[in-house]
């Protein structure tokens, strides 16, 4: 078969234009200039397109997923990075702004007027993909990470990741149940842990059917892992220290009344690009 009869036998979408690139692995170019290309593969493209009819998600098959400024590499021990998460990047670069030395908490201005960067320690829990957290290794690069996870295939996936970013040189990961493994003080704890209640009947179905139930669902109405990460996070955190979480659109309230009880300052709740709570900030005082 050659490519151009593949994309007309399984739809000329956008879609089956990444699978194929995928499957083929070539670029964009290559699939432009080489339609009569015969494909040589040993793949069953029947089998793979007939999974996409079922739900199954396009980034598991394609084993990638666009995030902030990068491509990640994803498979199914991992839950698949969205937009909706670029919020709690978004936040940490306005409390952390690279070019305002005066508003930064990471930031100085030495005697000759030079701005310097100090280091910036963080510890993501949940580090799944990894998308946050090398997001920001990425932007800072005076920062270092510890990343958490309980699954140690997740910690494979973010290791993969780093290593493709060429940030793992700054990275620890730890495999470990929330805080249990982790030692150290930091300058910033960012985490989206699961946060859907089981009884949600929101969430569609091909999220619920593929993508890690450990990552998504949580007790207690899904602020179960919130009443975890700050009943401890203090702990884990310098004075003054900034906690960004991912939260439910419906959940702001009940965590930061969590977050005030357990002695955390709100600073801002920010929403994101459909309008919805999407990020809290908190600072340890």
């Amino acid at each position: 078969m050659i490519l151009k009869n593949a994309l007309e036998l399984y739809g000329n979408t956008i879609e089956t234009r990444l699978i194929l690139k995928h499957v083929l692995n070539i670029s964009d170019s290559d699939f432009i200039i080489n339609l009569d290309m015969e494909i040589n593969i040993n793949t069953d493209l029947a089998a793979i397109f007939n999974k996409r009819k079922q739900g199954f998600p396009l980034a598991y098959l394609t084993s990638e997923q666009f995030f902030w400024k990068h491509n990640f590499y994803v498979n199914e021990n991992v839950l698949i990075p969205r937009q909706d998460s670029e919020t709690l990047v978004a936040a940490f670069l306005e409390y952390f702004p690279q070019n305002s030395p005066s508003r930064a908490k990471g930031w100085t201005a030495s005697p000759d007027g030079v701005v310097e960067s100090t280091l910036i320690s963080i510890l993501e829990i949940g580090i799944g993909s990894g998308c946050l957290l090398l997001s920001l290794l990425d932007e800072y690069k005076n920062s270092i990470g510890c990343g958490v996870d309980i699954s140690s295939e997740a910690l494979a996936v973010s290791l993969k990741n780093a290593q493709n970013l060429q940030v793992d040189s700054r990275l620890r990961l730890v495999q470990s149940n929330l805080f249990e493994k982790v030692d150290g003080v930091f300058d910033v704890i960012i985490s989206n842990p699961p946060y859907i209640s089981p009884e949600d009947t929101d969430i569609a179905d091909d999220v619920k059917k593929f993508e890690p139930n450990v990552a998504l669902f949580a007790d207690n109405n899904g602020l179960f892992f919130y009443e975890k990460i700050l009943e401890q996070a203090g702990a884990y955190l310098k004075k003054d220290g900034l906690i960004f979480l991912e939260i439910g659109y419906k959940q702001n309230s009940a965590v930061v009344y969590i977050a005030q009880e357990n002695g955390f300052k709100h600073l801002a709740t920010k929403k994101d690009l459909a309008g919805h709570d999407r990020a809290v900030v908190l600072q340890r005082v």
